[in-house]
């Protein structure tokens, strides 16, 4: 049935794909079920995408997973597109695993301008609860830059270590 619905839309019969990709997503197939939420999506219906996109990812659709984070990432909420990210590439979807590595590099980056700005500014009121004044190994960098900056980046890399190796449950 999905078949047929490829068939008809491809012969541009939208409607008839439609009744091909329900009677199908009836029967379980989650493909069909990712394919009205494509449709649904193109034709500007956000909320059917969703629900047939959750449809089909209950059922372990990876591009459906994939998609979800998308509209997540549209949406600004960072949290729920790295949670279907994670799934996805959990299970195996390349593009999640980038999206997901881009979205970690992105907080990497903010978290390490915070936490820079932190230490400047730490540096900048003559406040050396934390560094003391001393530089680390003779190298110019101070505690404080390092304890701002190098330990949440190394704590960074751990999670996303642990994300990567399926650790925790990652389901939104």
């Amino acid at each position: 049935m999905c078949n047929l619905g490829n068939l008809a839309l491809k012969e541009g019969d939208k409607q008839t794909a439609r009744g091909w990709y329900r009677d199908a997503s009836d029967l379980g197939y989650s493909d069909a079920m990712l394919a009205l939420g494509v449709m649904a999506y193109h034709e500007g219906d956000r909320p059917q995408a969703q629900l047939w996109y959750s449809r089909a990812a209950t059922q372990d659709n990876v591009a459906a997973m994939y998609n979800l984070g998308l509209m997540a990432l549209d949406d600004g909420d960072t949290i729920v597109a790295r949670r279907w990210f994670s799934k996805a590439a959990t299970l195996g979807h390349e593009s999640a695993a980038q999206q997901l590595a881009a979205l970690e590099l992105d907080q990497s980056r903010t978290t390490r301008q915070v936490n820079l700005t932190r230490a400047e500014r730490l540096d900048q009121t003559g406040d050396k609860l934390i560094s003391g004044g001393r530089t680390l190994f003779g190298l110019g960098c101070s505690l404080t830059l390092l304890f701002w900056v190098a330990l949440p980046l190394l704590f960074l890399v751990v999670a996303v270590i642990i994300s990567v190796l399926g650790g925790g449950d990652t389901t939104p």
